[in-house]
């Protein structure tokens, strides 16, 4: 299992739509709103890199309103 989490800046007028969109989305674990220069914070998993990839590229960088991404490879848990 991979995990991650991926640090978000949204678009102020799609702040709600977005939420509830990555809430639903099925490898997303965690989610937070978060103050800073990121908006939201997300904890997710996937069973290969090549499904993080499918999970980025073909589901979270198509939700309307996101402004940028910073994806964080987690090393070890604890």
């Amino acid at each position: 299992m991979i995990s991650a989490y991926i640090l978000l800046q949204v678009y102020s007028e799609f702040d709600k739509a977005i939420w509830n969109t990555l809430t639903e989305l099925p490898n997303v674990v965690e989610a937070a709103w978060i103050y800073g220069e990121f908006d939201t914070l997300l904890k997710v998993e996937a069973d290969s890199l090549d499904k993080l990839d499918e999970f980025i590229f073909d589901e979270l960088r198509k939700v309307e309103g996101i402004k940028s991404t910073k994806t964080l490879l987690v090393a070890k848990m604890k």
